[in-house]
């Protein structure tokens, strides 16, 4: 306060010193004034850049108030294991008015910081910042990891000049999961079908949940993996079973926090299969198996596709008169075998007579019992000659089609 009163002493004696009369041209006492109200307005507006509320002179207050110090830097994330910053200043004085308040610079003893609900335990690192002043700043700690939450979290900083404990503000913050971990990414988790129930042609995917080292997923309201890393970690995906499938993509939801795998089925049978990661650039390894891996991957032939389905004579020859068999072999688009097939499929049998007309077969069906992707197709003709033979369904022909049968006279007894 003494120094402030020297400070006005000086510009009231320079005041005196330059006033003269309004004919000398030079500055009148009102114009002084006014350039001390200005000085005295920027003088204000320093010392509020400095954290002080209000217009607090220069004086040191004596009483501190707790309702009225505030934190000048509020921290909004925090994540595990790692340090934080806040930033409080101590004010007093304040004479039921916070506008009113002045530094309070005296030694507080001790000032300490609890989280509400006491979830974990906290403990800070405190400096005045700068030295002498009346700001502190804490560099802070958490003594475990929390469970991730979209939730704010009370963080209570308290001063401890006695032994009474004083709340002197609060603020909030998210506490964030830590970064990616792929040894705890997974388990996998199927979409529309099990990885035991794959059939060819029919999208199949599965989704890696993304997770820290404590096993908490990474999301957009826990932390989402920054897209650099789900790009190289995407990239580095490594499927066992990749010469099985096709149209392999990868997709990221940042709201649920996993990968969603997705594919073509494309090879029938049965697998050890294994989902993972190999040669990944981020921390802390380029290999890992995701969660649920290995796994029984079992793909099963898809719907009949009848330009990959074959046929043959069972022989080359016949006779006109007797029954022709023709062998044909179910395929799915793949060319995999129907091999759980029960279906009877009517081709069509027909040929071309000379005249141009279609001369169509009346034939009957049958599968092999132990082979049922093997469907036999009979029929009789009393015509000998050399025929094309072409093998229809729907609008479709198999492949190979026409098939040349030679169909030799019928024998007739003398």
């Amino acid at each position: 306060m003494e120094e402030w009163r020297r400070n006005v002493s000086f510009f009231k004696y320079h005041e005196r010193r330059f006033v003269r009369s309004e004919d000398s041209r030079c500055w009148s006492r009102e114009r002084l004034s006014d350039w001390l109200k200005i000085c005295q307005l920027l003088l204000f507006l320093i010392l509020a850049g400095l954290g002080l509320r209000g217009f607090p002179g220069l004086s040191e207050a004596v009483s501190l108030s707790y309702e009225c110090s505030y934190f000048t830097e509020h921290i909004r994330t925090v994540t595990p294991w790692n340090y934080f910053n806040i930033k409080i200043a101590l004010v007093g004085d304040c004479q039921q008015n916070c506008g009113l308040c002045q530094p309070y610079v005296d030694d507080v003893g001790q000032l300490s910081a609890v989280l509400i609900p006491d979830w974990a335990k906290v403990f800070c690192k405190w400096q005045r910042s700068p030295a002498g002043s009346n700001f502190y700043l804490g560099t802070c700690g958490l003594d475990h990891p929390l469970s991730p939450s979209t939730n704010r979290i009370y963080f209570v900083t308290l001063i401890v000049p006695t032994t009474k404990r004083n709340i002197v503000h609060v603020t909030y913050f998210s506490y964030l999961s830590g970064d990616l971990y792929p040894l705890n990414c997974g388990p996998l988790d199927w979409t529309s079908y099990t990885a035991r129930s794959l059939q060819a042609g029919k999208q199949a995917a599965f989704k890696v949940p993304l997770k820290d080292i404590f096993g908490f997923v990474k999301k957009s309201s826990t932390g989402a993996v920054p897209s650099a890393d789900v790009k190289s970690f995407s990239s580095a995906i490594n499927l066992s079973f990749a010469k099985q499938i096709s149209n392999v993509s990868i997709q990221y939801s940042e709201t649920e926090g996993f990968l969603l795998v997705s594919f073509i089925p494309i090879t029938c049978g049965t697998w050890t299969a294994r989902a993972g990661i190999e040669g990944w650039t981020g921390k802390p390894t380029p290999e890992a198996t995701f969660k649920g891996s290995p796994f029984e991957l079992r793909i099963s032939a898809g719907d009949l596709w009848v330009e990959e389905c074959t046929a043959e004579w069972l022989v080359m020859l016949y006779t006109a008169g007797k029954s022709s068999r023709l062998r044909v072999y179910l395929r799915d688009r793949y060319g995999n075998a129907l091999v759980g097939n029960t279906k009877i499929i009517k081709f069509n049998i027909y040929t071309y007579a000379k005249s141009g007309g279609v001369v169509y077969e009346e034939a009957s069906y049958s599968l092999q019992s132990d082979m049922p992707q093997i469907e036999y197709v009979t029929f009789t003709s009393n015509k000998a000659g050399v025929f094309s033979y072409y093998v229809s369904y729907g609008s479709k022909q198999v492949k190979g089609s026409p098939f040349k049968l030679t169909r030799l006279p019928a024998l007739h007894p003398k």
